[in-house]
């Protein structure tokens, strides 16, 4: 059964086609019955240049306000099934490729689960498959992005998923591809209140945002130069969105290990880090810290992009999120590396010189006293202040430990 009335319909579409060119008016041409042209005869329609009247008439018929929903149904399953034969060389065809678009415009208004229904889906999937070759460039992007708006159920974008695997990394980080993307992962979030699985798989909504984001994770730092870095900033929203999946933990972990190092320091790229690591994944900070290791003074001292604060950070998730190997696995590089410079941050940042009191309060006691002797000889009696410091941390964390 058809779950969307006429009005909910209305604002999915409004919201899925935002930012995608309104299609231009037919124009005036004579009516004609489509259910009477052969298939030949559509696709001749369809293939014609601008300001054909035929192609105009198919336009005009496609657009038209069909109130009957018998005839609307068998009108586009009829274009449906002739289109279904020329897909690619429609595509490519500006008329066509309009031809196309109107007819996806003209589809939204079939309910879910008929058989009309059913074929445009069937065409769906294998317009994407034909068109992801060329949807970094105007007509196939915004075939692309209408195709994906079109999607009306979560087993539809299941299907639009699946039809553009293999292919959404590369359209991520291309200047034009990003906004197919982007329309994907709005036709599955559209649904994220449901928990409905679909398909042979039986996927749910999380499943599936789980596979974008694996696909997107491995381009790393490329994400960043994708569209103003509009990319970089959707992959982690998308992992905020269902950070319990295993598939994010994975894409996090894949995304570190490719751009941290390039990240660290810039502002954007700083924000970035700093939303994966409050997704609160054991092991990420660990390996931020293993990436940023032989540029982590440089961080601590760089106050005009706030770069300490990614330390602070992967000090914070460490100890929330696996206190018992926070000292070794984070806390002790921290301060390892900071030791023999420990003067210069002294004197340069004191934003450093508390994230270095706040690495050491996450440690036992006699760890962390090991380390105050080579302290005292780089930064002298202000040792104790930082001795000071750390009191105060553990104190804080042991008052936030008996809140919790």
């Amino acid at each position: 059964d058809d779950v969307y009335s006429d009005d909910l319909r209305e604002i999915i579409h409004r919201h899925a086609t935002k930012g995608i060119p309104p299609l231009p008016p037919p124009g005036s041409a004579p009516t004609v019955d489509l259910l009477n042209c052969s298939y030949g005869e559509l696709i001749s329609m369809a293939m014609g240049s601008k300001g054909d009247p035929k192609l105009s008439s198919l336009q005009k018929m496609l657009s038209a306000d069909m109130r009957e929903p018998a005839y609307r149904a068998k009108v586009i399953k009829h274009v449906t099934s002739a289109f279904r034969t020329q897909t690619m060389s429609l595509a490519k065809h500006p008329g066509g490729n309009y031809a196309l678009q109107y007819l996806v415009e003209a589809a939204r208004l079939l309910p879910v689960g008929t058989p009309s229904r059913a074929a445009f889906v069937s065409l769906l999937q294998n317009l994407l498959k034909t068109v992801q070759d060329f949807a970094t460039h105007g007509r196939g992007t915004y075939l692309a992005q209408r195709l994906l708006a079109s999607c009306l159920d979560l087993g539809e974008a299941a299907l639009a998923t699946h039809a553009l695997q293999g292919a959404i990394g590369r359209l991520a980080v291309d200047p034009v591809g990003n906004y197919v993307v982007q329309k994907l992962v709005d036709a599955i979030l559209i649904h994220s209140d449901s928990n409905r699985k679909v398909g042979p798989k039986q996927e749910g909504w999380e499943d599936l945002l789980g596979s974008v984001c694996e696909q997107m994770a491995p381009q790393g730092i490329l994400l960043m130069d994708a569209c103003n870095g509009v990319m970089c900033i959707g992959f982690v929203s998308y992992l905020s969105r269902a950070r319990t999946h295993p598939a994010v933990a994975r894409s996090a972990s894949v995304f570190v290990a490719k751009a941290a190092e390039q990240l660290a320091g810039s502002k954007a790229g700083n924000r970035t880090l700093g939303g994966i690591l409050k997704l609160g994944i054991p092991d990420i900070p660990k390996k931020v810290i293993s990436a940023v290791k032989g540029k982590l003074v440089k961080l601590l001292l760089d106050e005009e992009n706030n770069s300490h604060r990614v330390i602070r950070h992967c000090l914070g998730a460490s100890y929330r999120n696996q206190p018992a190997t926070c000292a070794k696995d984070v806390a002790v590089p921290v301060v390892c590396a900071v030791m023999k410079t420990a003067g210069a941050v002294c004197e340069q940042s004191p934003f450093g010189m508390d994230v270095l009191a706040y690495a050491l309060s996450l440690m036992d006691e006699p760890t962390a006293q090991m380390y105050y002797t080579p302290l005292r000889s780089e930064i002298g009696h202000n040792v104790e202040a930082v001795y000071g410091a750390v009191h105060q941390y553990r104190s804080i964390e042991a008052e936030i430990q008996c809140l919790q």
